[in-house]
């Protein structure tokens, strides 16, 4: 395994608030200093590898080695209730698991499909629509390190049909 050098580091405690950051050297090394005793998880990186690799321990028993995966690669699609693709629909998708927040806004093709690789895995909330075209619904999926499969069903929005009525009413013309 060879190491990564300049990969930024971010190392948080489970049951504090302590955080430290850093980078590694040209070898992929590291050392963080003031590091309290307790359980943490530490996040690589790197502008060019993709994901992001994380390792947990415990300080200051455990060394500490992250491996860069290629993440979890989710291919999606939005539907309405009759299984057409819905063309240009946007799609949201948000990681928050208490440690780690995400926040990706996306748009399906003119299948209605959409492509994301790379993805930290965990649990994600995927929300789709088209205003004015759909109503929005929001899916929630555990995505895994390799291929990961979702679709969103939205319903066709009913239109709002009406006239402007004055209060005699009359018509409201120009």
């Amino acid at each position: 395994i060879r190491g990564v050098a300049h990969a930024r580091l971010e190392l948080g405690f489970f049951e504090s608030l302590v955080s430290r950051t850093g980078e590694t050297d040209m070898d992929g090394y590291f050392s963080l200093t003031g590091v309290p005793t307790g359980a943490f998880r530490l996040r690589a990186m790197h502008p060019t590898l993709p994901a992001v690799a994380t390792a947990e321990g415990v300080a200051p028993d455990d060394d500490v080695i992250a491996s860069f995966s290629s993440g979890a690669q989710l291919t999606g699609s939005v539907r309405d209730e009759g299984g057409a693709g819905v063309a240009y629909a946007a799609v949201d998708l948000e990681k928050s698991d208490g440690y780690e927040q995400f926040h990706l806004n996306l748009q399906t093709g003119f299948n209605g499909g959409f492509t994301c690789p790379n993805l930290p895995p965990g649990h994600y909330r995927i929300t789709a629509g088209r205003p004015g075209l759909t109503t929005t619904a929001t899916v929630d999926a555990w995505l895994v390190t390799g291929p990961n499969q979702v679709t969103v069903t939205v319903q066709t929005a009913t239109p709002v049909q009406g006239q402007v009525l004055r209060s005699n009413g009359q018509p409201a013309a120009p």
